[in-house]
């Protein structure tokens, strides 16, 4: 855009008003001409109305509206007609001295210099050839008074003057428009680091959503017209457009691939990439292309190492991106890396603020199960014990063996919970070793439902396992993980409830499994299951005791062997706990042996 109009306005103005008062010095001077003695005869009506004409000139030219006649592109016109008419009365002036006066020739050159220095060049030889035909016609209407060598003399002496007055106006401009760019070059470098600091002031969320479109204000404070950020997907090569500001809405809403556009660039290059002809580009997206865009940059936004987004912004008003607008854009983003990495850390925090109070809240649940199983069987048992010492004699010996009977039923629920305590100490010190060693795979399946013969009363345990088939385990450890997968199942079912104990082959593995047929777990549940001290449901209302490790160390166990528990369940239809353990090379399945318990 043409700035002339703005940077030269107050250097016009002031020539304007240098001008008024130049011509009323001049015409305070000229009167003087009339009195001097010793000089040619002046007629004095002629002479002293062209200087009324010229004072009332002057007046008018005072009072014409300057500013307003610049701002609309009227007041270098209205110049060259001033100028105009004071070189035709200063012709008619010369004509009422006389053609030959040297002093009214330098008002000529007053008059001609001063409008020069204020003058395009083209304007200034205009002035200056309007000068030089007005003496002459003033010489040729008056008989030709002055000698051919004073004329060239004079014309001379003009065209000099005339020559440096517009040489040091255009310095003068060059000058003028150097200072202009400089300011406004340091204007703009002002901007943007307002903008950039401004946009680290916005950027102090802990809200990483909140930061990107911040980030993304910022970037259309830059002086863009869109601006976005872009989510790659590595799983599907795609990305995504976030907070996107002035964009094509099929480009916005949609996913497109990572490989194509100046996104796909980025990703490659790792760097900031800068397109100033986006229509040309051959990787350009179509949608960006149709829109009009012309010069766009995309830089990387980097948080704790990796690339987490790119940036990108765009115009269509121009197909340059300066190196001051790159360095402040890579900046934004430089900045947007910090604030993610601090939103980012900030949720880390909370979350570990969160995990360790469900911590507490699990272990305080969990020092009260563990106070409530361990009190509860200690309960009977000293209720049996001092029963048994106060009353032997008068007790039959069916009461007796009920005693007896219930007593070791919560001392084996009593050594259930030592054991999984002590197993639970060893895994935290570190001191559970593991011994592997071939298990078949039915004495595994058999001993843990002979061991579990009382609580599986009342439920239909079906056992289905080849006796042909071992894997290799630790046969302590595999107990355990089978006794509590069983003993979750049979809890946490109802009286009558089918449950499915197998060991099947696949492949060169054993596939153990547990299934029933009971509630079900809810879905939000099914992700936390074998956490540590985490047990479903509310704990004031869970239809079996426990204290939240049984599958915490089933699942720990099968870890220790490379192994996993999974989980599937379904609300209503029951669930399926099971896991892997390699199968020993040298045995062959024969075929599949059922059995109840």
């Amino acid at each position: 855009m043409d700035r002339e109009p703005d940077i030269f306005f107050p250097y016009r103005l002031r020539t304007v008003r240098l001008g008024v008062q130049a011509t009323a010095m001049v015409l305070v001077v000229l009167p003087l001409l009339f009195f001097l003695p010793n000089r040619r005869a002046i007629e004095a009506v002629p002479f002293f109305t062209i200087l009324g004409v010229a004072a009332a000139g002057a007046v008018l030219v005072w009072r014409l509206p300057w500013p307003a006649l610049f701002a609309r592109g009227l007041g270098v016109p209205a110049m060259y007609v001033w100028s105009a008419l004071d070189i035709v009365l200063i012709t008619l002036l010369h004509g009422v001295v006389g053609p030959d006066s040297v002093d009214i020739f330098v008002v000529y050159a007053l008059t001609t210099v001063f409008f020069a220095a204020s003058y395009p060049p083209r304007g200034q030889v205009a002035l200056l050839a309007f000068t030089y035909l007005s003496y002459l016609t003033l010489l040729a209407v008056t008989g030709w008074p002055v000698p051919v060598g004073n004329l060239l003399a004079r014309f001379g002496v003009l065209g000099t003057m005339t020559f440096l007055a517009g040489f040091l106006s255009r310095e003068l401009m060059v000058q003028t428009r150097a200072l202009h760019a400089s300011r406004d070059e340091s204007a703009r470098r002002a901007g943007l680091l307002r903008t950039v600091a401004g946009a680290g002031r916005t950027m102090s969320f802990l809200d990483s959503d909140r930061v990107l479109a911040s980030v993304v204000d910022s970037a259309l404070a830059l002086g863009f017209e869109a601006a976005d950020i872009c989510f790659y997907d590595e799983a599907t090569q795609t990305y995504r457009v976030g907070h996107p500001r002035g964009l094509p809405r099929e480009y916005a809403e949609g996913r497109h691939s990572a490989s194509t556009g100046i996104m796909g660039r980025v990703l490659r290059e790792r760097t900031t990439v800068v397109t100033h002809d986006y229509r040309a580009d051959p990787e350009g997206l179509p949608w960006i292309r149709d829109a009009g865009f012309q010069a766009v940059i995309a830089t990387p936004v980097w948080s704790q190492g990796r690339l987490a987004a790119v940036m990108t912004a765009g115009t269509r008003l121009r197909m340059e991106i300066s190196d001051l607008e790159r360095e402040a854009f890579e900046l934004l983003a430089a900045h947007a890396g910090r604030a993610l990495e601090n939103a980012e850390r900030f949720e880390a925090e909370r979350s570990a603020v969160e995990r360790m109070a469900e911590l507490d809240r699990m272990k305080q649940d969990f020092l009260s199960s563990v106070s409530h199983e361990i009190r509860t069987p200690l309960t009977v048992i000293e209720g049996n014990g001092l029963t048994m010492e106060q009353h032997w004699d008068r007790l039959d010996d069916q009461t007796l063996r009920e005693f007896l009977a219930s007593m070791n039923a919560n001392a084996k629920s009593l050594d259930a919970i030592v054991s999984k305590l002590l197993d639970f100490s060893r895994l935290e010190s570190g001191r559970l070793e593991v011994h592997t060693t071939e298990v078949p795979v039915m004495v595994a399946l058999d001993r843990v439902t002979a061991r579990l013969s009382d609580l599986a009363a009342g439920h239909m345990v079906m056992v289905e396992g080849d006796p042909q088939v071992a894997v290799s385990a630790d046969p302590l450890l595999l107990d355990r993980v089978l006794e509590n997968l069983l003993s979750n199942a049979l809890k946490y079912t109802p009286p009558g409830t089918g449950i499915l104990l197998s060991a099947q082959s696949s492949g060169s593995e054993v596939v153990f499994a547990v299934t029933d047929h009971g509630p079900g777990i809810p879905e939000d549940e099914v992700a936390r299951l074998g956490e540590r001290f985490f047990r479903g449901g509310d704990p004031n209302d869970r239809p079996a005791k426990g204290i939240g490790l049984g599958l915490a160390l089933a699942r720990e166990f099968l870890q220790l062997h490379g192994s996993a528990l999974e989980v599937e369940s379904t609300v209503g239809r029951g669930s399926r706990f099971w896991f892997r353990l390699p199968l020993v090379p040298d045995r062959r399945p024969v075929g599949p042996t059922h059995g109840t318990a």
